[in-house]
């Protein structure tokens, strides 16, 4: 049976957000769902009205999570984790935001499992790594699965940046670390 309707969903950014709004002008979106959705009137995207230099600071981070024509009633939004993880990033504790990031792509996909479970026909489109935990669920339920894979395999990530280290060492900086071998296996 062809599906007639598509539901995306990734916890962070790429280009979910990009592939939903094709879709819902397809009118074929079932849902959206992702853990930041910029909506300048509601909690916490109005502390963007705090005073400089707080404010517009705040302002900007957000709207990297604006997504201009996707219609707010098909979008939900769980997962704290991601809030975390960025926060985390930005000030620098890496090795958390990383944490932060694998444990809230296995939340996430496991709160994407009532979604999931609905009984009407749609497929399901994830990212990455972020798409395991939803494609057992979808799979369980007979979802066709659409993996969008944005870079291409760790392995020959770790193969091409060891290759670049050891040729230009200076233009990394020291964050810059292979996949680790646990993640490979995903």
């Amino acid at each position: 049976m062809v599906n007639s309707s598509v539901a995306v969903f990734h916890p962070g950014t790429q280009h979910s957000w990009q592939t939903a709004r094709a879709l819902q002008e397809l009118d074929r979106l079932q849902w959206y769902a992702t853990s930041i959705f910029y909506q300048p009137d509601r909690w916490p995207y109005i502390l963007d009205r705090l005073p400089a230099p707080v404010g517009p600071k705040l302002a900007r981070e957000f709207r990297r999570f604006e997504a201009p024509g996707l219609d707010p009633a098909l979008v939900k939004t769980f997962g704290v984790e991601e809030w975390l993880e960025r926060m985390a990033q930005r000030a620098g504790f890496f090795k958390l935001g990383r944490w932060f990031d694998i444990r809230g792509n296995r939340r996430f996909g496991k709160a994407l499992a009532r979604e999931i479970a609905r009984p009407e026909p749609f497929a399901l489109w994830g990212y990455d790594n972020s798409a395991r935990e939803a494609f057992e669920h979808g799979r369980r339920h007979g979802r066709t699965c659409i993996l969008d894979r944005t870079i291409g395999d760790n392995r020959a990530l770790n193969r091409t940046m060891a290759e670049l280290q050891t040729q230009w060492p200076d233009w990394f900086a020291r964050k810059s670390t292979p996949v680790p071998d646990h993640l490979l296996q995903q």
